[in-house]
């Protein structure tokens, strides 16, 4: 006799596969890439937001 949760998980079973591992994959593999495009980003735009007198984080 199946008990209460693995009836529910199988009724709610999705019809297509996870991409989780590929997705968590993917971000781990351009976690470098991540931080330097961040970095890159933040070095263009601080000094004319700074120039202006604005705030970057609002």
């Amino acid at each position: 006799m199946k008990s209460n949760a693995i009836k529910f998980l199988e009724k709610h079973q999705s019809g297509t596969p996870s991409k989780f591992e590929e997705e968590a994959r993917r971000r781990q593999e351009n976690e470098i890439w991540l931080r330097m495009s961040r970095s890159v980003a933040l070095t263009i735009v601080e000094p004319d937001t700074l120039k202006n007198g604005e705030s970057v984080r609002k």
